[in-house]
C-alpha cells in the first residue's frame, strides 16, 4: 500500500510544478516499472503537442476523497487520490517504463490560470494519444472477468448471422424464463461511475483506440460500443428485463469525431447547443465544466462565430458562462436553438438544490437534468420552421433578451412533469412496488409471441 504523505511536511519538499513556456505544450509522465505495493516514481518532462509526441492517456473518476496517496515525481512526492492511483498501479509496467497524460499529474490543478489553458487542449491531448486507456475503479464484487466474458460472447453471436438468429429467437420469445444470474455482472459494469462523468465524452470520444481496465480484466472500447449499439437497436426489453444500461455507452461513441456525410448548421450534430444539451444527463464536479467539456468539439465550427472564441476561464462564475453562451449562440447563429433547452424546472425536480442566481430565464441552466431531447440528430426540433429569420437584441447590462414574435395565446396553468416513474403503476396493492408499463407491454409481448409460435 502506498504510504500516505505526512500531515506535517513542509511545503518545500513536495514537487513544485515548473509553469509552461508555451501555451501548446503539455506534461507527460514517464511512469518508472514496478509490480504491485511498490512505490509510485516517474518523471515529468514538457512536450509540444505540435510535434506528436508519443503517449497514452488515462480516463478515469477523480473521485470523492482528498489526496491521501502519492508518487515520487523527480525525487519528490507529489500528492495523488486514491482513484488515479489505483489507475497508475494497473496500466503501470513491470519492466518498463511507462509514457503517460494524467491530468492530475500533468496539470496543476491549484493554478487556476494553467488548468484554464490546459483545458483547452483536452481534444487535441486525447486525439493525439497512441491509446486511451480507461480505469474503471476496482472490481469490488469480483464480477468484472464475467462481465468481459458476457461481452465478448454477445460480440461472437452479434457477428455470426445464425447465432444471432437463434439468440434473437431465444431472447424474445423465451425472455421471461431466462436466469438473470448470467447478465448481473454486464448490468453491474454499464452502471460503473465512469459511464456518468462528464469528462469521458471527450476523452472516449476522438476516436483514438481505447482499452477499458476494471479490476484485472479489461475489453476493447470497440468491442463493447459495438455490443452496446446491437442491445440498443434491437433489444429493449432484453436490456429493461436484466438492467443493462448501454444506452449511455453508445452515445459516447466518437462523439467528438466529426460527421463524414455532408451536413449543414440545421443538424443537430452541428448545433454546439445540442450537444450541451445531449449531455445534461452526465455529472461534473464543477458545473462550469458542462460547457468547458465540450469546447474542442467540432460543432464549434459551424455554429455561432463568437462560440468559437469563448474559452475556459475558471475564474468565472458558473452564471456568467451559462449567460455567456446564451448571448453568444443568439446573437451569431440564425436559430432560436437554445430557448428549446430552457427548462424552468421547481427545485423539487433538480439534482440538488441550487439557486439560479443572475442566470436570465432564456438562457439555460444546464445542471438542470433533461425533460426532453430535442428531435434527433439529423430532425432537428425547430418550432418556427424555416421561414423567417429572428429578429432579436439583447441587451447586456441589464441581461434581458427582446424578440420579436406572434402571441399565439396565453398559458392559464403548466401540467406536471411527466418523469419516467409517471408510467409505473403498483398491481396487488399499495405495498407492492411499481411496475413500469414498459416492462409490462414487453411481457405482453413475449407471452402473446410464445402463445402465437
Amino acid at each position: 500500500m502506498a504510504n500516505a504523505i505526512p500531515k506535517d511536511l513542509p511545503a518545500p519538499e513536495r514537487y513544485k510544478y515548473t509553469p509552461f513556456e508555451d501555451c501548446y505544450s503539455v506534461r507527460i509522465l514517464t511512469l518508472e516499472p514496478g509490480v504491485g505495493d511498490e512505490p509510485l516514481v516517474g518523471h515529468l518532462g514538457f512536450e509540444g503537442l505540435d510535434l506528436n509526441p508519443q503517449y497514452e492517456a488515462i480516463s478515469y473518476c477523480w473521485g470523492t476523497g482528498g489526496r491521501s496517496s502519492e508518487i515520487i515525481c523527480d525525487g519528490k512526492p507529489l500528492p495523488l487520490t486514491k482513484s488515479i492511483e489505483g489507475a497508475l498501479r494497473r496500466v503501470r509496467h513491470p519492466t518498463s517504463q511507462r509514457r503517460l497524460w494524467a491530468d492530475q499529474v500533468c496539470i496543476n490543478q491549484y493554478d487556476i490560470a494553467e488548468r484554464s489553458q490546459q483545458v483547452g487542449l483536452m481534444n487535441a491531448i486525447y486525439k493525439g494519444a497512441e491509446r486511451v486507456l480507461v480505469w474503471l475503479g476496482e472490481d469490488t464484487q469480483g464480477v468484472a472477468h464475467d462481465a468481459m466474458t458476457m461481452i465478448h460472447y454477445l460480440d461472437g453471436v452479434f457477428n455470426n448471422e445464425e447465432m444471432h438468429n437463434e439468440f434473437k429467437r431465444v431472447h424474445s420469445e423465451e425472455l421471461l424464463f431466462q436466469d438473470r444470474t448470467p447478465w448481473v455482472p454486464f448490468s453491474n459494469l454499464t452502471r460503473l461511475p465512469w459511464f456518468s462523468r462528464m469528462w469521458i465524452v471527450q476523452e472516449i470520444g476522438t476516436g483514438a483506440p481505447a482499452t477499458l481496465y476494471w479490476g484485472d480484466a479489461e475489453v476493447d472500447w470497440e468491442v463493447l460500443s459495438s455490443v452496446a449499439g446491437v442491445l440498443n437497436t434491437n433489444y429493449h426489453y432484453l436490456r429493461s428485463r436484466f438492467s443493462i444500461f448501454t444506452p449511455n455507452i453508445r452515445y459516447l461513441y466518437q462523439r467528438f469525431v466529426e460527421l463524414e456525410e455532408q451536413y449543414d448548421f440545421n443538424h443537430n450534430r452541428a448545433a454546439f447547443i445540442y450537444e450541451l444539451h445531449r449531455a445534461r444527463h452526465l455529472l461534473a464536479k464543477d458545473p462550469r465544466d458542462h460547457v468547458y467539456a465540450f469546447l474542442g468539439h467540432f460543432s464549434l465550427n459551424t455554429g455561432s462565430q463568437s462560440l468559437t472564441e469563448l474559452v475556459a476561464d475558471y475564474s468565472r462564475s458558473v452564471e456568467d458562462i451559462f449567460y455567456d453562451v446564451a448571448a453568444r449562440e443568439l446573437s451569431g447563429r440564425e436559430s432560436l436553438l437554445v430557448l428549446s433547452a430552457c427548462h424552468a424546472v421547481p427545485a423539487t425536480y433538480r439534482r440538488r438544490i441550487m439557486e439560479r442566481g443572475d442566470i436570465p430565464t432564456w438562457a439555460p441552466d444546464w445542471r438542470v437534468v433533461p425533460l426532453h431531447l430535442m428531435g434527433t440528430p439529423g430532425s432537428p426540433h425547430r418550432a418556427s420552421g424555416n421561414y423567417s429569420q429572428p429578429q432579436l437584441y439583447i441587451n447586456d447590462k441589464r441581461r434581458a433578451l427582446h424578440i420579436r414574435g406572434v402571441r399565439l395565446d396565453r398559458i392559464n396553468r403548466p401540467s406536471w412533469i411527466f418523469w419516467h416513474n409517471a408510467f409505473h403503476f403498483r398491481r396487488g396493492g399499495p405495498t407492492t412496488r411499481a411496475v413500469s408499463l414498459s416492462k409490462l407491454y414487453g411481457a405482453t409481448y413475449v407471452v402473446a409471441i410464445s402463445h402465437s409460435a
